[in-house]
């Protein structure tokens, strides 16, 4: 058996074998439960439009809305026609009853989505006059502004790049409105009552009237099942393409051959790097490229001088052509399995833009995090432990700041954050983890992480 699987060839062979039978068990699952992988955000329609002079759609126990000024109520349809719900354009206000609570909650909103079945949409429009589909641009950019902001009401992942939604089956007990600064104010009536304010803290009751939850833990159930499978599946392929790229026992030699900085020295350089990330949070201006900049000038300059310091930390690319089949393979199905269907085309930027969009993201975004991830962190990990406990525990560190980043910015929910935090984004960085591994190549690994930030805003769908 040994014999057998030390065969490049064989394990290839093996390796093909369980990524089809991976393969065949997604599409098993997908076939069989259209809800399983959710669905990829989209641009809702809007195709016709009706007026008011007043109105209180009874839709929730603790939360009324008026209009009494009048307004256009907007039904939004996905690209294939189902129907979804409806926006509402219009000055109104919103009043929040909590369960035994005497204070009422009330906010002046101009704008606000609810999710519908189209049995109830047909039970509230015969209250309205129906009018002509053309809006003006004022109202258009209100209504996509509240369309684009429509995400916050579902239970979403990210996964590799793509925004996905678990739209629940009734699509009712959820509210989103726009406040006269523009700023959201969402609304969740389920098994518990949730309203929050942006950038305040979420108010949230038991509901006695209802029992259903959302999420529902099917739900979780399928995002959790999706994720691992699409992480086998990428995990196989990429064992299979980087078969005898770069041999093991030569990163060892050079590396035992390499003079290395002490530990405290490359904890000081991880430290200040892990800061920075968390307060940058890719959002880089002239102070954020020089800051990263000079914290790689700090982890390279120990390695210049060594006759294989640049193979040490990465600055290689043994068989470069068959490195980029690699990479362009990987990231072709991590788009695939973000967005779970084939693009329609390629929007690209000017050239000019291209390349400094390509540049920007590649030298100081991708190279420079992949630097010290892979060699003052995995690389010093991996002289202490072994390659595998080096990968495991980068990857959990990197999951950490993800997880630190995305409490800061408070998006998400908690179910949100975990999934997203520990099982989504690790998968990923495992696999480029991995990938550095069999290539020994940080100008690889930074490709293929340039081309996962780049690729889900350039393909159109």
């Amino acid at each position: 058996m040994k014999r057998f699987f030390s065969n490049p060839y064989s394990y290839s062979y093996v390796l093909l074998v369980l990524l089809l039978l991976s393969g065949f068990f997604m599409v098993f699952l997908m076939t069989t439960d259209e809800t399983f992988s959710g669905e990829m955000d989209q641009i809702l329609q809007l195709k016709e439009a009706y007026t008011f002079t007043t109105w209180e759609p009874p839709l929730f126990n603790y939360l009324s809305v008026k209009w009494e000024q009048g307004g256009l109520v907007l039904p939004s349809y996905s690209q294939k026609g189902d129907f979804r719900g409806i926006l509402i354009i219009g000055e109104g206000e919103l009043t929040f009853n909590p369960p035994n609570e005497k204070n009422p909650l009330k906010t002046s909103i101009s704008s606000a989505y609810f999710p519908l079945n189209e049995n109830s949409w047909d039970h509230l429009k015969v209250e309205l006059k129906q009018t002509a589909s053309i809006l003006p641009d004022k109202v258009r950019n209100k209504a996509n502004d509240m369309l684009k902001d429509r995400k916050l009401l579902y239970f979403s992942i990210y996964l590799f790049g793509y925004q996905r939604n678990y739209i629940p089956a009734d699509k009712e007990g959820l509210a989103l409105f726009h406040d006269n600064q523009g700023l959201w104010v969402k609304y969740q009536e389920y098994d518990t009552i949730k309203f929050q304010k942006k950038g305040e803290k979420v108010i949230s009751y038991d509901n006695p009237l209802k029992a259903n939850p959302f999420p529902k833990n099917v739900i979780i159930s399928k995002v959790t099942i999706i994720t691992t499978i699409f992480f086998f599946m990428i995990l196989l392929l990429t064992l299979m393409l980087t078969v005898e790229i770069f041999p093991y026992r030569k990163w060892e030699f050079i590396s035992n051959e390499s003079h290395h900085p002490s530990n405290l020295y490359l904890f000081s350089i991880f430290v200040l790097f892990a800061v920075s990330q968390i307060i940058l949070k890719d959002n880089f201006h002239w102070y954020g490229y020089t800051i990263n900049l000079s914290l790689f000038l700090l982890a390279v300059i120990p390695y210049l001088s060594q006759r294989n310091g640049w193979k040490y930390i990465g600055f290689s690319f043994y068989h470069p052509l068959k490195q980029i089949v690699v990479v362009l393979s990987l990231s072709i199905i991590f788009q695939m399995a973000g967005s779970l269907q084939w693009p329609k085309e390629m929007s690209l930027p000017p050239w000019g833009m291209f390349f400094w969009q390509f540049l920007k993201t590649y030298f100081f975004i991708a190279l420079i995090q992949e630097l010290y991830w892979r060699i003052v962190v995995q690389n010093t990990l991996e002289r202490l432990l072994n390659k595998w406990w080096a990968l495991f525990i980068t990857t959990f560190f990197i999951s950490v700041i993800q997880f630190t980043v995305n409490t800061f910015e408070g998006m998400m929910s908690s179910t949100e954050l975990y999934l997203q935090s520990f099982l989504i984004a690790p998968a990923g960085f495992f696999v480029i983890g991995l990938l550095f591994i069999r290539t020994r190549s940080i100008l690889s690994t930074s490709l293929l992480a340039s081309l996962l930030i780049l690729l889900p805003k350039w393909l159109q769908y």
